[in-house]
């Protein structure tokens, strides 16, 4: 069923509609240069571990069930370790 659809959509004006925008954007305009950067990075080492870290933030704090679950298990195994230890 995939492949049916695979060779429909390779066959519709659509797709040959994308084909011939691929065919003319790869064209360069006359009178241009290529691309040249100062660094292989787009930012610092630091600044991307910030960025990282800023995401990370995001994404723990926009799931307040799972980390209320996360709490939850880690107070109720420190509870059975320290019994079991003390």
């Amino acid at each position: 069923m995939g492949e049916d659809f695979a060779v429909i959509y390779r066959n519709s004006e659509q797709f040959r509609g994308v084909e011939a925008l691929i065919k003319q954007l790869s064209v360069l305009p006359e009178n241009s240069e290529p691309l040249k950067f100062t660094s292989i990075y787009s930012q610092g080492a630091f600044s991307q571990f910030r960025i990282c870290l800023w995401k990370q933030n995001l994404v723990y704090w926009r799931s307040p069930t799972y980390n209320v679950v996360r709490l939850f298990f880690t107070t109720l195994s420190a509870l059975i370790l320290s019994s079991i230890f003390c």
